[in-house]
């Protein structure tokens, strides 16, 4: 069907070459250059060979030292894996697909065949670049990053009192706090009782002995709101009193008093 071998450039698009044979190479197409001062150059977009045969290499495309570019060329099933043979030459095969999809793809020899289709890489994964033909292109997010996004272009990093995990949602108990080195989903917050300083974590850490966090905690205190540190222990705060927790004394309602000198006595708020 084409025969090339004198140094050009041409570009095929949206074409349809059917039942095409060769004695030789490249039942469909043949692309030959004798030095690299003659380069034969061929650009394939959205091209379909059906049922080409050739009696040695390339039963669809064979490309000798020249420069053969494939976009969304489907070749039919027949194309086995010396369909498309590269000797000595560049031969870029791929789909038309945007960043963050890849094609619907089979290999077949040097090259791909594609279909047009393009599917979204999954949440978890990201591509930034174009043109892919796998699912295996589709990249895990890094570690500490993470998007629950299909087709993503790139992931997010995790910040302060989150962390990177594959678990959507939480569970009966909540998320675990510990996550996934890459691939992760979600940015979720740390639970109660741990905590996360630093962005991009994959894990929260737990708070220390009498030491207690609420939910995407980036630190832990003393204690929790409604509660008062006594010296030894967090304890409930006195229904005469508010308490704001970490190291706050009560604090006495209207109408109440407490000595301050000694903290033992918060728990003992006199009229």
């Amino acid at each position: 069907a084409l025969h090339d071998s004198a140094g050009t450039v041409a570009v095929l698009r949206q074409s349809n070459v059917s039942q095409s044979t060769s004695n030789v190479h490249g039942g469909a197409i043949m692309l030959r250059s004798s030095s690299t001062s003659t380069l034969t150059s061929l650009v394939c977009n959205e091209t379909m060979i059906e049922d080409s045969s050739a009696d040695f290499f390339g039963s669809a495309v064979y490309n000798f030292m020249s420069d053969f570019t494939a976009v969304d060329v489907t070749m039919s099933s027949d194309a086995d894996s010396s369909g498309a043979s590269n000797i000595g030459g560049t031969m870029q095969c791929s789909s038309s697909c945007g960043a963050g999809l890849y094609g619907v793809c089979t290999a077949v020899g040097d090259c791909f065949s594609c279909t047009g289709e393009c599917l979204a890489c999954p949440a978890g994964r990201y591509l930034a670049s174009r043109g892919a033909t796998s699912i295996d292109e589709c990249e895990d997010c890094p570690t500490g990053y993470a998007t629950n996004n299909s087709a993503s272009l790139s992931c997010s990093r995790c910040g302060h009192g989150t962390y990177a995990t594959d678990a959507t949602q939480p569970g009966s108990s909540g998320w675990s706090g510990y996550g996934v080195s890459s691939g992760a989903k979600v940015c979720a917050p740390c639970p109660q009782g741990l905590y996360s300083s630093d962005s991009g974590a994959t894990g929260c850490d737990l708070c220390g002995d009498n030491l207690y966090s609420t939910a995407g905690a980036m630190n832990c205190t003393l204690c929790y709101s409604d509660s008062y540190w006594d010296g030894d222990s967090c304890q409930d705060c006195p229904s005469e009193a508010s308490c704001a927790g970490g190291d706050e004394l009560p604090s006495p309602s209207q109408g109440f008093w407490t000595d301050r000198s000694s903290v033992d006595t918060a728990s003992g708020l006199t009229v």
